[in-house]
């Protein structure tokens, strides 16, 4: 009986699987990337006016506060564990006044405040990147916090 063998493989049918492979692949990865980058940077805090912020510090509703400066943004968690946020506007002193507030209610987690970080000139980076505040740095519109949550009492 004679046997029947396949012929072998030419060279550019070998290309063509690679390159499929390759396309398929890549196309993959690109959704992964995607999707990922989609669900990780997800913001699930509530936007929410200024004035029930303040409210809510006042009325001591407030776990742990967050400012970020560059962004104007103030990030709130509640005791029931809702989050929300809101923007304060480049007129008038509303970050003094946040700071002022929070200083007040003293938060049983404390609040931290995010304040762009200045490399300098000969940084790869240029003017990117945030640090917290620390001790003796009065950046802007916020007094000074120490990295990581406190508490008023830890400031004197």
């Amino acid at each position: 009986m004679i046997e029947k063998q396949s012929a072998p493989p030419r060279q550019h049918q070998k290309k063509a699987s690679w390159l499929t492979m390759f396309l398929v692949c890549s196309a993959i990865a690109s959704l992964l990337l995607i999707g990922g980058l989609l669900f990780l940077n997800r913001d699930d805090s509530q936007r929410t006016d200024m004035s029930t912020v303040l409210n809510q510090i006042r009325s001591g509703e407030v776990l742990t506060a967050k400012l970020i400066e560059a962004e104007r943004r103030i990030e709130i968690t509640t005791r029931d564990k809702k989050r929300f946020h809101s923007y304060w506007g480049e007129v008038g002193d509303q970050g003094s006044e946040l700071t002022d507030e929070l200083q007040k209610a003293e938060l049983p987690d404390g609040y931290t405040v995010e304040v762009p970080k200045r490399w300098g000139w000969f940084s790869p980076l240029g003017a990117g990147g945030y640090q917290g505040c620390t001790s003796g740095c009065n950046t802007g519109a916020f007094k000074a916090v120490q990295d990581g949550p406190r508490r008023p009492a830890d400031l004197h």
